[in-house]
């Protein structure tokens, strides 16, 4: 049963994560995680990514009023933070997604019209919080099955590494696993963003037991994991270096017996599409809804617009986006953690004064 009166339930909260982080993370985060070293990170870093969730979802009554528990300024100010991290990585995004339909569906192309495009098909989703959550929970289904299966048909002829160099084998490197592990956290700071969403959350008895997402960010990590594997048994450890997707390059190899479809690439990249387009949308829904959270009312067009500058205008979807994961571990990390230690003692200041 759907959520009435403007709420959805935890588990259409968890397709929405799973959904908005799968296709991001498949194309782009998983090439730095290979070895074993990247994906003992993985289950590491998704485990303090799953406690930092909990944590979260005990700060959800701060975020649900926060000029009450910050005061207006502070408020505002929080708000600032993570209304520039939503545009900066929806600028990130379409300049990415531009370059990759350029390069896999469409050449000749100007990449800033497949931009366009993108942000345009982003804006066409829904602005209502019931009906974002029920497209989440229905699409999430069909992705998984699909990305799952193609996933299973890609690790079935797997050997020994087909491209780039064959791992050595050499002594386990914990500080290497340790510092993937800071970077899994780093590119999944925005994790910190539920504390303001978890308000749209349907509360009652009957959804005590499956509150929270830290089932959705072990399921998510399951995914980057086997995705890494599956690069590391293809090309050992130079994905990072490789100038095409390696994840697509992957799927290409694939074939499905009886010969029916001979480009698992194109549809795999699909459903990472329709994952990274529904992202966009959240990155333009959400920018308007934190504003809403400090009585400031907005439309999803700026933040559109803003994104689309950044990730077209002039070489600046190149000059910029390259710094954008160290942009998260040298700043929007700390800073998201700063936030939570004060929300943290916002909520204990209440409780004490009542």
């Amino acid at each position: 049963m759907f959520a009435d009166n403007n709420r959805i339930s935890w588990l259409q909260m968890r397709c929405q994560f799973l959904l908005a982080a799968l296709g991001v993370g498949l194309l782009w985060g998983i090439p730095g995680f290979t070895g074993r070293e990247g994906a003992v990170g993985i289950l590491i870093g998704g485990a303090l990514l799953a406690c930092w969730s909990g944590i979260l979802r005990r700060q959800m009554t701060v975020f649900r009023d926060p000029i009450r528990y910050f005061g207006k300024t502070c408020a505002w100010l929080l708000a600032g933070i993570w209304e520039s991290y939503l545009v900066l990585t929806g600028g990130w995004l379409v300049a990415k997604v531009g370059h990759l339909a350029g390069e896999y569906l469409v050449s000749g192309v100007p990449e800033t019209m497949l931009s366009l495009a993108f942000v345009f098909a982003a804006l066409g989703g829904s602005h209502h919080v019931q009906a974002r959550g029920r497209l989440a929970q229905t699409s999430w289904a069909i992705v998984a099955w699909l990305g799952g299966i193609l996933l299973l048909l890609a690790g079935k002829p797997l050997g020994t590494v087909t491209g780039g160099q064959q791992p050595e084998p050499a002594a386990f490197d914990w500080m290497l696993s340790v510092k993937n592990a800071g970077k899994y956290v780093a590119y999944g700071s925005g994790i910190g963003l539920i504390a303001w969403l978890m308000v749209q959350v349907r509360t009652g008895k009957e959804e005590k037991k499956k509150e929270g997402l830290a089932l959705a960010v072990g399921q998510l990590s399951l995914w980057f994991l086997a995705g890494a594997l599956l690069l590391t048994a293809n090309f050992g450890t130079d994905a990072p270096n490789m100038d095409t997707c390696p994840i697509l390059e992957v799927m290409a190899g694939v074939e499905i017996p009886g010969g029916f479809l001979r480009r698992v690439d194109l549809i795999f990249l699909s459903i990472l599409l329709f994952s990274l387009t529904f992202l966009l949308g959240s990155i333009f829904f959400y920018s308007s809804y934190v504003a809403e959270r400090v009585s400031v009312t907005i439309s999803r067009i700026p933040a559109a617009i803003l994104c689309l500058i950044f990730g077209t205008v002039g070489e600046t979807q190149w000059a910029w986006s390259r710094y954008y994961p160290e942009l998260l571990w040298k700043i929007y990390l700390p800073l998201f953690l700063v936030i939570t230690v004060c929300a943290g003692w916002a909520r204990r200041r209440s409780y004490g004064e009542r």
